[in-house]
């Protein structure tokens, strides 16, 4: 749901606690006076104390706003706002004091009507009043929480966990991030785990422990729903181990997406093919995000895509003022806003038909709704269809691009993110080449500095996309046919629909810092997918994720590699200087920008090309305007 706003754009949320704040500074003043004194000395105490309650007031505000009693969220008080609330109450008193020492040094007979005994009292209650409601609320999510453990519909789970992770599960669940979970056992791998208390939960044994404490709760009457595995212990403990028992004992296996269990945006899934990934979650920070989108009209073109559709989810969940959804397929776009409607009703959204290769068409949309951020995911991306049509690879991958990034500029759209590939560097496709030629003139149209920012984002393969190979691969196993390999070496960078929506709008998000010297003049980022996965090796998890065994129940079959593949792919040219960026996962990439004049020239014989269908002039003038682009026009098995 959207944060309400006032007109100066302060959420709402903002005001109350605010205001609940100051109410709680005037309230332990005045506790603190009657606790001080007593009969006549009460009312002369309050009469000195009054003309000074304004600007009292203003400084008790401005001090809960520097130690950031604002930006915490209350359900999730933890120590760390109560000591952000010690010193915001310390640093009151001690301002009492600073006041005291210059009213007594006046000159003007002012008689002390502070005191360090007023102020000690005021101290503590400041602190109680401050801490009261933040704890209060969360006492009272704690107990509605408990309260949830009994009713139907809450499922039985046995966590697997070291004890500091078990604790985030358990907050998670407490503030129903994780809901509708009740935690019935935990096991450790650490030894020195053991037989410790998390939340007044036992770890009652290792993993080793994990069929005898199911049978055990089975015993008890408690049939256990899942078992939830937290990131640590998959990376101790091959995922293909835990299938193998979990299936044994008939519970389904569950992971968490998130190493921060106590966000919004934790959550909880089976096991699947990311664990293959095998690296740990990048830190999002969260925070940065929402402030940077929040309030923002976002336009999604190809929003109802693969990509197009998660970075509309991840758009949701940071409050924009309004999504606007850009797509040529009504199917798709209805879906995603049907989706959009039911999780996050409180947004405005709307969905727009459009075919980035109308121009006109295009720039009548961007003109009448002046989005603030344009992302495009709109593309053909299946290499060995467009080596075919590679006409349509050209209209949509590169005319439509630039439909879209003139069409911003025309609009005075600040900020334009373009989604590309690792397939563009070094291309030896249509694929690469029209995508890296989209980098490249966004990179053009950045340097000329018209007052929109264009950024590109290059990432590999996204798990469970519209056409990559997992989805492939799950078919022919639910069909028991053999799984078709192009090739035993064939590698490929993989990153998770969520992971790359949220690195996405990160990339978005550095280009808006110009408090960061070494990525000012950057205008492509490269998403960190970590060490590249070999189809083989994924299509064998695949398969032993069913429960069954590579070679023996399904087959591989290699097909050999189609024209404009290739065994390995890299993540960037060797002109492009690789910089680290404020934030985890994204790394900014440097290079000169070719003059736009150029690219424009490129576009009228790409045209001609086309209209004459001379698919080798079409290569040609790609080459030159994408430098190390060589077609590979086939490659047998």
């Amino acid at each position: 749901m959207g944060v309400v706003r006032m007109k100066s754009g302060v959420p709402m949320k903002i005001v109350a606690v605010a205001l609940y704040d100051l109410c709680a500074a005037y309230l332990a003043l005045f506790a603190a006076i009657l606790i001080r004194f007593s009969g006549p000395e009460v009312s002369q105490t309050l009469a000195h104390f009054w003309p000074f309650l304004p600007v009292f007031g203003l400084v008790a505000l401005s001090v809960f706003a520097v130690f950031s009693l604002y930006r915490g969220k209350w359900r999730l008080a933890s120590i760390v706002d109560l000591a952000q609330i010690v010193k915001a109450s310390t640093t009151l008193a001690l301002l009492g004091l600073v006041a005291e020492y210059f009213l007594l040094t006046s000159g003007q007979g002012i008689d002390p009507i502070i005191g360090k005994k007023l102020l000690f009292t005021y101290w503590i209650f400041q602190i109680a009043t401050l801490s009261a409601g933040r704890f209060a609320l969360r006492y009272i999510r704690y107990i509605n929480a408990t309260k949830g453990l009994r009713q139907e519909g809450v499922a039985n789970v046995v966590v697997l966990a070291r004890a500091s992770e078990a604790d985030a599960i358990l907050r998670g669940a407490e503030i129903n991030a994780l809901s509708l979970i009740y935690v019935r056992a935990i096991l450790s791998p650490l030894a020195s785990d053991v037989n410790k208390f998390v939340r007044d939960i036992r770890i009652s044994g290792g993993i080793a422990d994990l069929e005898r404490t199911i049978n055990q709760l089975r015993s008890r009457g408690l049939d256990v729903d899942r078992i939830l595995v937290a990131p640590s212990v998959l990376r101790d403990i091959p995922a293909a181990d835990l299938l193998q028992i979990t299936r044994r004992i008939g519970v389904p296996l569950w992971r968490t997406l998130d190493s921060d269990l106590v966000s919004d945006q934790a959550a909880m899934a089976p096991l699947d093919e990311r664990t293959i990934l095998s690296r740990p979650a990048r830190r999002i920070d969260y925070e940065a995000l929402s402030e940077f989108i929040s309030g923002q009209t976002a336009l999604v073109v190809g929003g109802g895509g693969s990509i197009g559709a998660e970075l509309v989810r991840r758009l949701a969940t940071f409050s924009p003022a309004e999504i606007i959804i850009v797509e040529n397929s009504e199917p798709a776009l209805d879906g995603i806003l049907e989706e959009l409607r039911a999780n996050h009703f409180g947004i405005r959204t709307e969905g727009i038909i459009a075919d980035i290769r109308d121009r006109e068409r295009i720039f009548a949309v961007m003109t009448e709704k002046k989005p603030s951020l344009v992302i495009h995911a709109a593309a053909l991306k299946h290499v060995n269809h467009l080596e075919v049509n590679w006409t349509e690879g050209i209209k949509t991958n590169v005319f439509g691009s630039v439909n879209v990034f003139e069409s911003a500029i025309a609009a005075g759209v600040p900020r334009v993110v373009f989604i590309s590939t690792d397939k563009a560097v070094k291309p030896v496709s249509i694929l690469g080449a029209t995508k890296r030629f989209g980098e490249l003139y966004a990179r053009a149209l950045d340097s000329e500095q018209t007052g929109t920012r264009f950024i590109a984002v290059r990432f590999g393969n996204v798990l469970n996309s519209s056409g990559s190979a997992v989805p492939k691969f799950r078919t022919q196993i639910a069909r028991r046919q053999p799984v078709t390999v192009t090739h035993p070496d064939m590698e490929r960078f993989f990153i998770s629909n969520r992971e790359a929506g949220e690195l996405v709008l990160t990339a978005a998000l550095c280009s808006s810092r110009n408090d960061v010297p070494e990525i000012l003049d950057a205008s492509l980022y490269v998403l960190d997918m970590g060490s590249p996965v070999r189809i083989l090796d994924l299509a064998e998890a695949l398969i032993r994720l069913e429960g069954l065994e590579p070679g023996v129940d399904i087959p591989i079959k290699f097909t050999g590699l189609r024209p404009g593949e290739r065994l390995f792919e890299i993540v960037n040219e060797d002109t492009e200087a690789a910089r680290p960026t404020p934030y985890d996962g994204v790394l900014a990439l440097v290079d000169s920008a070719p003059h736009p004049a150029i690219l424009r020239r490129l576009l009228e014989g790409l045209q001609q090309a086309i209209a004459s269908n001379d698919k080798a002039q079409a290569e040609t003038i790609l080459q030159r305007g994408v430098p190390g682009y060589v077609p590979m026009r086939s490659i047998g098995p």
